[in-house]
């Protein structure tokens, strides 16, 4: 169980997880690629890969740097517990199941990621 501290401001979970899913979708791409393939992607490689890289990685480290930034522009407390634990856990449900054949369940978690990102942010902003 990680800790209330890891779970008080946005960045800490949402980058340290980005840097990981990063390096993971980087050796699967290539493994995959190379003939080597350990995982049953639902869509091609380079469009899993595209898509990790945009929606997962990068939409991952915009959630922890505009949570952050955003209390501190507003001077409203920042994004902890309960709420960035929901909006983390449909990021990091949404990856593992891209790992797996089930294409539409991680495209709506997703779905359910951003959704929750903007309704968040949106409630600090205004």
């Amino acid at each position: 169980m990680l800790s209330k501290t890891f779970w008080s401001i946005a960045f800490r979970p949402f980058f340290l997880f980005s840097i990981a899913w990063s390096f993971l979708v980087l050796l699967i791409w290539t493994s995959t690629n190379q003939g080597y393939a350990f995982v049953n992607l639902s869509t091609p490689a380079s469009y899993w890969h595209g898509h990790e890289m945009i929606f997962g990685v990068m939409g991952a480290i915009l959630a922890g740097f505009l949570f952050t930034a955003s209390s501190n522009w507003t001077g409203t407390p920042p994004l902890s517990d309960g709420k960035l634990q929901s909006l983390f856990s449909a990021w990091a449900l949404a990856r593992i199941l891209s790992l797996t054949p089930f294409q539409y369940a991680y495209l709506f978690f997703d779905l359910i990621f951003f959704s929750l990102f903007l309704y968040y942010l949106s409630k600090i902003l205004f």
